[in-house]
């Protein structure tokens, strides 16, 4: 592991090596053996910038495999051990790239980061760290969840995504959900839903132009994949953004949250007639609790004339009432839907 004392043009190399190195699943627990994440995260606070995205991709690889999210928290929670091996602030190094200049390595350094935290779990204490350190009262560093903010108006869909996704696994902390509880957040959400169907719609129209001109063999090579890239993009999205709602409803007190008073409540509708049974399902989660009449929120929303669209839709949700019982939260609910199931 000479590279790490290695700098300027031999660095880059170094890191174009590793990057190549890396993808190489056969070799991939060797270089973990040989000091590689350490290499990595020198790679990582490189002052050139094709040297970290070389090392991001590296990190994305590596992390790929469970003996790489071993070595990575290892890493972070390691003693000093010499000059050259010591212990790394993952965290804070990812942190720092999340609100770099540079478009690519903030999407390849959220990407590692929701890798980590999926792996690490809610509530665990990298979870905390990168959300909410450096504390606003005591530092003008942005913590986590205000990179989040920041990089979600950025009009790069898979940028988009990634915060969406990041978002939802700050919901999954009870903790974090009062955060979300207010119309900046909950219109940021309605913003992320927004530029999903967008996406969507422009896909869908792209196709249909394709077809009136008959041109789908003549796609240029990975043109089709492309698309199709952009589209699962738009679900993961939607999917997270219906994530974050859930948490809210099913976590959050009434005398705090309750989605019929907000603009969260058209994305819940729309989500019942997404083609995702995920997304479809997280709806239906969504519209469960009670209402201020005492009805299910799904009823009152029912008996609205401004969503009457809703009612010709219900019976495409038969098959999801056996699935009902995999959420916990809803089983005192669960006699309140019985009087659907004669009308679907």
């Amino acid at each position: 592991m000479a590279c790490l004392k290695w700098e300027g043009e031999h660095e880059y190399f170094t890191a174009a090596i590793f990057r190549e190195l890396s993808a190489l699943q056969e070799i991939q627990a060797l270089l973990l053996e040989s000091h590689g994440m350490h290499a990595v995260f020198k790679f990582l606070k490189s002052k050139v910038g094709k040297t970290v995205e070389l090392a991001l991709g590296a990190l994305g690889d590596l992390l790929q495999i469970k003996e790489g999210l071993h070595a990575c928290k290892q890493l972070d929670e390691m003693e000093e051990i010499s000059e050259m091996f010591h212990r790394e602030d993952v965290v804070a190094i990812l942190q720092n790239i999340c609100g770099s200049d540079s478009i690519e390595q903030r999407i390849l350094a959220m990407q590692n980061m929701c890798i980590m935290l999926d792996y690490t779990g809610p509530g665990s204490e990298i979870h905390h760290r990168f959300f909410h350190l450096p504390d606003p009262n005591e530092s003008v560093l942005p913590n986590g969840f205000s990179l989040m903010k920041t990089n979600s108006r950025i009009p790069n869909p898979l940028l988009q995504t990634l915060v969406a996704r990041l978002f939802a696994n700050f919901s999954s902390t009870e903790s974090n959900l009062p955060y979300l509880a207010n119309n900046d957040m909950m219109t940021l959400m309605t913003f992320l839903s927004d530029q999903a169907t967008r996406a969507e719609q422009e896909h869908m129209d792209k196709l249909k132009m394709d077809q009136e001109k008959g041109q789908e063999e003549a796609k240029a090579d990975g043109q089709e994949d492309m698309d199709s890239g952009r589209l699962h993009t738009s679900v993961m999205l939607h999917r997270a953004v219906a994530t974050v709602i859930a948490n809210m409803v099913v976590q959050l007190p009434r005398s705090k949250f309750q989605i019929q008073d907000t603009t969260l409540l058209p994305i819940a509708i729309r989500y019942l007639n997404d083609e995702n049974p995920r997304i479809r399902s997280l709806a239906l989660l969504c519209l469960s609790g009670v209402g201020k009449t005492g009805k299910c929120v799904l009823f009152e929303v029912w008996e609205n004339p401004m969503y009457s669209a809703l009612i010709p839709l219900l019976p495409m949700y038969s098959a999801l009432i056996p699935l009902l019982p995999m959420y916990s939260a809803l089983i005192p609910l669960l006699p309140m839907y019985s009087a659907l199931i004669p009308l679907l």
